[in-house]
């Protein structure tokens, strides 16, 4: 199989043929038995199709949109799809990128070609072409013999056709493969397929050659596409003649270039582009052919889709919209407003389901059976709308009936509509040529309010910036409108959300204190259809809330489990290091009051309980809401009573020194005097050393170093070094 990694782009000039297309190209059958019916408004898949091609196909309806057949280029079905009498053995390919393309035959109701198209390396096969009659096999048609009359050969995969000129009869275009630069241009008429091409040798040599070969709707440009390379032409439909070649785009050598189609007013061009290497992607470009010079067009590419989707075949549609295949996808994505520049296309990513698997093509069909009969222009409700016709002929006088009751007698009128609907709108017309009757669906799009938006405001301990979810905001600005119709998106200036581009990430951190963010409410199928707001992103300092240690304090001599303690003594452990300037600190008895505010405690607090958790807020002074809170305990120790004990007395030894060694420990029991809270005893030589706790003796062994000599002891909670009381007594060498 050919490696085909691809995506699409549009070219887009408003042109005028004798052709008004009713609903020959309303029903498409591609892929792996995909069918969709543009018989709906949207287009809806349908079940049954028994085509099953890796890349090209085509279809045919009748004037009101009834399926006639289709066909793969090898085997032709019919409406009820089974094969069609003598409907096998075309030499067309699955694997050809426009293996098929059906013509109807001028003046012969009945009678349709078909043309295909060889796969690249069968390809001296060349073009050749069947004949279908619908009057055989009660109306299901068959295939006349002789079937696969050759055409043209050798012949690459390309195959498009338009009308001709006149009105009438039409042109088959194809080009050559093995490096040539060759172009050919059957023409058909009443008589049949005349057999003398015109040539035109021009633009980029082809070789081995895939990709699309499309005709703009108006028939005046061709483009084609050549491995890495676009090419577009100018095109008579008098002549059947192509010039003024022009290489539109040069990609570099990894990525390839496969679908291409015209917007329907061939004003821009959509090619597609995929690359392997260094990893896969794909891209869709939009190019204006509005342009004057060939730079301007060629300066024009804007990109609509970057990624790693297999975007591949493209096709305008009947409802004026160009649809592109995700290889191996259930999905179609569209363009749904391709004759619009940039992002107001507004390109869709699987935007319709086919319920079937999408391969490399959509079905090939003759490009000016695709013009649009009437234009309307400025299409948002409340808009004036334009109308037009597609007509190069002068027009004489037109009657319209703008399909809501107004009738109009005028040549290119305008109209505001009463609401927003889709309208049938038909215009008799008379040219030179004789008079005419055409009609169009029109829609005319809602057009959203935009709901005020309040400032999003958020507290942040950091450098004023902070992480916004946008989406939280899309509810205020949509308010009781419908959001499967109307979208919302944000933007850093009113310029980029009128253009529609560099719309913000939904969540978005903010790079200015405040920031004016614009949010845009618009239709999803028209980006014109909107409306515009703006709101702040404010960021306020969030003061922290610091953790504060637990204290216990000891109880006093009424021993009442209470104690007036100086809340503000914990401020500097609530900042810890944070400013003050700016914030205020309370203290509050639960964390709902903390929450929100209220009874606050007064800094000189008694406990009120035993233990007793304070809850901590910090807040800033300005903006309330920005706060934080903390808490800790505050727990009160039973009181301590060191108790007087008696002084300890020894006879001195031999050396009648009046030195010798004592047990200080002995005396823990009399101190602590059956006190049953967890406590130790340490012993000092100066009460200022009992008082801080620091520098005790050796209890169990210490030499006394007068005579006699004061000891002070420490009794102290054995968990609250804050919780103590202190005696003496003396030691005495007889």
């Amino acid at each position: 199989m050919k490696y085909r990694p691809y995506i699409i782009t549009l070219l887009v000039l408003l042109l005028c043929n004798n052709l008004y297309a009713q609903r020959e190209t309303n029903n498409w059958v591609f892929g792996f038995n995909s069918g969709i019916t543009f018989n709906t408004t949207p287009p809806t898949h349908f079940n049954g199709a028994s085509l099953n091609t890796n890349e090209g196909s085509a279809s045919i309806s009748d004037a009101q949109g009834n399926l006639l057949f289709y066909t793969d280029g090898v085997t032709v079905w019919n409406r009820n799809h089974n094969v069609m009498e003598n409907g096998y053995g075309l030499n067309g390919n699955y694997s050809s990128t426009q293996s098929a393309l059906i013509i109807p035959k001028p003046n012969a109701p009945n009678r349709y070609y078909i043309f295909t198209a060889p796969v690249s390396w069968n390809y001296f096969f060349g073009i050749k072409y069947s004949e279908v009659d619908m009057s055989l096999d009660n109306g299901q048609g068959a295939l006349l013999f002789p079937k696969n009359t050759i055409l043209h050969s050798p012949s690459s995969e390309k195959l498009t056709a338009v009308k001709h000129a006149n009105g009438i009869d039409y042109w088959v275009l194809g080009h050559e493969q093995e490096n040539t630069n060759r172009f050919f241009a059957y023409k058909i008429t009443a008589n049949g397929v005349e057999d003398t091409p015109v040539i035109s040798d021009i633009g980029t040599l082809h070789d081995f050659s895939v990709g699309y070969l499309k005709i703009a709707p108006n028939g005046k440009k061709v483009a084609t596409v050549y491995q890495n390379t676009i090419e577009i032409f100018d095109f008579n439909t008098q002549t059947g003649q192509l010039s003024n070649p022009l290489i539109l785009y040069e990609n570099t050598p990894n990525y390839v270039f496969y679908g291409l189609e015209f917007s329907p007013d061939s004003n821009f061009l959509y090619a597609g582009a995929g690359s392997s290497y260094p990893e896969f992607e794909s891209n869709l470009y939009q190019f204006n052919l509005s342009f004057t010079t060939s730079q301007e067009i060629q300066n024009s590419r804007h990109t609509l889709y970057a990624g790693d989707n297999y975007l591949s075949g493209i096709q305008l549609g009947p409802d004026k919209k160009i649809y592109i295949t995700n290889v191996g996808a259930s999905y179609l994505s569209i363009i749904h407003q391709p004759n619009e520049a940039l992002v107001f296309s507004n390109y869709e990513h699987n935007a319709l389901n086919i319920h079937s698997e999408a391969r490399y093509g959509l079905p090939n069909f003759v490009s000016s059976s695709l013009l649009p009969n009437i234009v309307a222009r400025n299409t948002c409700f409340g808009n004036v709308t334009a109308f037009s016709l597609t007509r190069c002929e002068e027009i004489i006088s037109a009657q319209w009936n703008l399909g809501d009751g107004t009738s109009v007698s005028e040549i290119s009128p305008t109209h505001t509509y009463s609401s927003p609907e889709t309208y049938l709108v038909r215009v008799n017309f008379t040219t030179p040529s004789g008079t005419y009757n055409v009609q169009e669906h029109i829609t005319i799009y809602d057009t959203p309010e935009v709901f005020p938006v309040d400032d999003f405001i958020v507290c942040d301990s950091g450098n004023g910036t902070s992480n916004f979810d946008l989406s939280t905001k899309s509810t205020e600005a949509l308010g009781n409108q419908n959001n499967t119709d109307f979208l919302v998106m944000y933007y850093n200036s009113i310029e980029d959300a009128e253009n529609h581009v560099n719309e913000l990430p939904l969540n978005y951190t903010n790079t200015s204190n405040p920031e004016e963010v614009f949010v845009k409410v618009y239709h999803r199928e028209n980006l014109h259809c909107a409306a515009i707001t703006s709101f702040n992103l404010q960021v306020n300092m969030q003061p922290i809330a610091n953790t504060v240690s637990d204290i216990y304090y000891c109880d006093d001599e009424n021993n009442d489990q209470s104690h007036l303690v100086n809340l503000a003594e914990f401020n500097e452990q609530v900042l810890n290091g944070q400013d003050s300037n700016g914030v205020n600190i309370s203290y509050h008895h639960t964390l709902n009051d903390a929450n929100l505010g209220i009874n606050e405690l007064p800094l000189n607090y008694q406990t009120i309980s035993n233990p007793e958790t304070i809850f901590v807020r910090i807040e800033n002074n300005e903006h309330l809401s920005c706060y934080d809170y903390t808490s800790f305990v505050i727990g009160i120790e039973g009181q301590l009573i060191a108790h007087q004990p008696d002084n300890i007395y020894t006879c001195d030894d031999a050396s009648n020194d009046g030195f010798a060694i004592f047990d200080l420990s002995s005396q823990d029991n009399a101190i602590i005097n059956g006190q049953t809270i967890p406590v130790s005893v340490s012993y000092y030589r100066s009460q200022l050393d009992a008082n801080s706790g620091t520098n005790s003796l050796n209890a169990t062994s210490f030499q006394n170093e007068t005579n006699p000599q004061q000891i002070f002891a420490r009794i102290q909670n054995s968990s609250n070094v804050n919780c103590y009381d202190t005696t003496s007594f003396f030691i005495d060498v007889l």
